[in-house]
């Protein structure tokens, strides 16, 4: 399972190509700067290194370029809310794809996107709005909230009373933020009812308990919902009690655990909430299909077409967190509302090698 593939930068196509990344970027495009030959040469060789073109983003930032530069209105924040750094860790292709969507649809409307990271040292509520009104903020967009993290955003209600602040991936419930999120009840209805069209009868969940507890257990919600209208037997959702900031690469305890549940319940397809089943499944010599349907309630792009699961259309996330802040800006909603008010998004069930292809006969 090719699961750690990245999809090549342009910076890479380039030199495998031996020409300039703008080149690169041009023949992607379609641009007729650039002959027509050396366009198809570019296009087979990104083909060929799994290259695949994001054509929502891609459309909107053509669009961008075939219209008059947008003069420029304001600039809004994007607050990554995690402990850890985001300048030691990989940012997640959910948070590629998202911000890619948002700095797209920005930068249609005429504004910029800043980057933060709330546990930067030194970051005081003080200093956070001073920051916020050097670089022209009008809004912000807080994103990686968890449980641990949730109960520090009051101690920065000074900031937020200023600006309109909306939440990204979960609603907050202790400040009464407007929220931008993916539909994971519809997520895990559908991912499961796409299973049990294919022929599986014994479905189960595998959960991290603290990503269960952060989504207020909407993915849960939706898998049971689907078994008990197809009157199926429940399943115990499989638990992994994995600190979320104390991740190990493999981790033994919950493959063994996973081993048992899977035989236990003598399950025939597996909803997953992260690539982890893959090291388990690799370490247990399980077949996917043929002894284990696997697919994933947060299929990144690089395993498109590899692996099935649900497309949590981030880049649609991000473009509706800019219209959202938008909205509240012109509104000059700059304090914390009565209520919350939530965009929700779809996902897409995308077919891939880990589950069967036709209903069993």
């Amino acid at each position: 399972m090719a699961h750690s593939d990245v999809a090549p930068s342009m910076a890479m196509i380039a030199r495998r190509a031996g020409v300039a990344k703008s080149t690169v970027s041009m023949a992607l495009r379609n641009d007729p700067a650039i002959s027509e030959r050396q366009r198809i040469r570019i296009q087979k060789i990104a083909t060929k290194m799994g290259y695949r073109t994001n054509a929502l983003v891609a459309r909107l930032m053509q669009e961008l370029r075939a219209s008059r530069k947008r003069r420029y209105v304001a600039t809004l924040a994007f607050v990554d809310a995690s402990i850890n750094n985001p300048k030691h860790v990989k940012t997640p292709s959910l948070i590629t794809d998202l911000r890619a969507g948002a700095e797209a649809r920005a930068a249609q409307l005429g504004y910029g996107v800043d980057y933060f990271w709330l546990h930067d040292p030194g970051i005081t509520p003080e200093r956070l709005a001073k920051i916020f009104r050097t670089r022209n903020i009008h809004g912000v967009a807080i994103y990686s909230i968890d449980k641990e993290v949730e109960s520090l955003l009051p101690k920065y209600e000074p900031v937020w009373s200023q600006f309109p602040v909306l939440t990204i991936g979960s609603r907050n419930q202790l400040l009464p933020f407007h929220f931008v999120c993916n539909d994971q009840y519809s997520t895990a209805f559908q991912g499961c009812a796409r299973l049990l069209s294919l022929g599986y009868r014994r479905v189960g969940l595998y959960q991290l308990r603290w990503h269960d507890a952060a989504l207020e257990h909407r993915f849960v919600a939706g898998y049971q919902t689907c078994i008990n209208q197809a009157g199926l037997e429940a399943i115990p959702v499989f638990y992994l009690d994995q600190p979320r900031y104390n991740i190990q690469k493999t981790y033994s305890g919950g493959k063994n655990a996973f081993a048992c549940w899977v035989s236990d319940n003598r399950l025939d397809a597996v909803l997953a909430i992260n690539s982890w089943i893959f090291e388990w499944m690799s370490d247990l010599k399980l077949r996917m299909p043929e002894d284990l349907g696997v697919a994933l309630l947060d299929l990144p792009k690089e395993l498109r077409g590899k692996v099935a699961g649900m497309e949590q259309r981030a880049e649609w996330v991000g473009m509706s967190v800019v219209d959202a802040l938008i909205g509240q800006i012109l509104r000059h909603e700059s304090e914390l509302p009565a209520f919350q008010r939530g965009t929700i998004i779809e996902s897409t069930w995308v077919d891939g090698a880990t589950v069967r292809s036709q209903p069993s006969r």
